[in-house]
């Protein structure tokens, strides 16, 4: 596995990025030199290798306005819908499973029969 996202953003906390997100009708524009659009790339690569289910967001308003010029308008975020599906799979698998455990409880339980000393003549 590569760098993590946070290796990524520490590896250029002191180059030269400036993340500019423009919005042209139906089209979304990432402008930036040759380094933030590396950055860009490093950071989408960290984030599909990671193994755990988390979104990523930097905004010129929240956390990464270190990476926008002072008047950007737009941020940018991930998510990565492969856990979305994992997590159906997973909420499928603990359904079924509540189900066999309910249908276990409602089967009756075969009663054992025993004989009463009485019935039986013992004393």
């Amino acid at each position: 596995m590569g760098k993590t996202i946070n290796e990524v953003i520490d590896s250029y906390i002191k180059k030269r990025v400036k993340l500019n997100i423009q919005i042209y009708g139906e089209n979304v524009y990432l402008e930036g030199s040759t380094t933030t659009l590396k950055f860009l790339s490093e950071i989408l690569g960290a984030y599909a290798e990671q193994d755990f289910q988390d979104n990523f967001y930097m905004s010129p308003k929240h956390a990464g306005f270190k990476y926008f010029p002072y008047d950007a308008k737009y941020g940018i975020g991930f998510w990565n819908t492969d856990y979305d599906e994992k997590l159906i799979e997973e909420k499928k698998k603990a359904k079924a499973a509540k189900k066999k455990a309910s249908e276990a409880k409602k089967k009756p339980e075969a009663k054992k029969v025993t004989k009463s000393k009485k019935a039986t003549g013992a004393k």
